[in-house]
């Protein structure tokens, strides 16, 4: 079960800031191709951002329709028990940062395939983090082949939480605004 709840932005930049590319067209070709070598798949995406139109017609071009769930906006409730239901979750593989929907992933420890380059290179973590990086459909594949072992699913599970506990969690964040040694 793949779960993707980034918005779908990587077509129509309104503000015409082409880094705000979430690469949700990658995930579709990404996720095409694994499907190819596992047909035992089910897709879970939520209908946001300006490109759904455009995301639901990749998924018709690429032979997705069948295995692909489309989900309206919802209550935070409910998009926590898509998490839960995920064997693997995607953030942005484009041009922009990982966010609240990578951040969520990694709390409930499951595994995320994303884009981390840009907080690797600012210094935000080490390329250690147990973040599946990929930034093209290539890499996307890759990555769930990967993962498509349960011990290795299990084990970035285990150093997903950990990571989130000790990265991102708010008592991180209070000892960096009051600067306290823990």
């Amino acid at each position: 079960v793949i779960f993707s709840g980034v918005r779908f932005l990587f077509k129509t930049f309104p503000d015409g800031n082409e880094s705000y590319n979430k690469g949700n067209d990658l995930i579709i070709k990404g996720l095409a191709k694994y499907r190819e070598l596992n047909k035992n798949i089910e897709i879970h995406f939520v209908e946001k951002g300006e490109d759904v139109v455009a995301a639901k017609a990749l998924c018709s071009e690429y032979g997705l329709d069948d295995v692909t769930i489309w989900h309206k906006e919802m209550k935070f409730t409910d998009l926590l028990s898509l998490y839960r239901l995920a064997d693997v979750c995607f953030d942005q593989v484009g041009s922009h940062w990982i966010g609240a929907i990578g951040f969520y992933a990694l709390w409930l420890g499951k595994p995320l395939i994303a884009n981390d380059l840009r907080v690797v290179d600012f210094g935000i973590w080490s390329n250690s983090a147990p973040i599946l990086s990929a930034n093209n459909a290539e890499g996307v594949f890759e990555k769930l082949k990967f993962i498509d072992n349960l011990d290795v699913r299990l084990d970035i599970s285990r150093r997903a939480m950990e990571f989130a506990d000790k990265h991102l969690g708010p008592d991180v964040a209070l000892r960096s605004i009051f600067e306290i040694d823990a």
